[in-house]
């Protein structure tokens, strides 16, 4: 008998433990949807000895006004100037930038680039990112 009640009290805590835990998230929530059905992404990659390499794009802003980079590094302290193009369906630039910082450790940076003029996230098309070791940010 005694087997049965643990048995029944493993049960009830599991699905209490169950309904504790469940949150209902709607997919807009997590990830609003597109108004484009397809955006091209380039991701720039520099020349020479362990050249850093940018990892993830994210505009900002609704008309962009900037953009979120982040990027690997493989040395030490190092200038990094990373420039944005963003082009419409006709391949015509509708916005652009370019920004410079100081690293000291390699790994996973980030860096936010602010874009000119503005563009509506539905004009854009096309993200093109570069990114160069630079002796110094000017």
């Amino acid at each position: 008998m005694n087997r049965r009640y643990i048995a029944v009290f493993s049960i009830a805590l599991f699905l209490i433990t169950l309904t504790a835990f469940s949150v209902s998230i709607s997919i807009t929530t997590v990830d609003p949807l597109a108004s484009r059905a397809y955006v091209e992404y380039v991701l720039g990659k520099a020349s020479g000895t362990n050249p850093p390499e940018i990892r993830s794009v994210l505009l900002n802003g609704n008309p962009v006004s900037s953009v979120s980079i982040s990027f690997y590094m493989r040395a030490l302290l190092q200038f990094i100037r990373v420039t944005v193009t963003l082009y419409d369906d006709n391949g015509i630039v509708i916005g652009s930038g370019s920004d410079c910082g100081f690293y000291i450790f390699p790994g996973i940076q980030s860096m936010t680039v602010p874009v000119s003029p503005n563009p509506l996230p539905s004009q854009v098309a096309r993200v093109e990112t570069s990114i160069q070791v630079v002796l110094l940010c000017n």
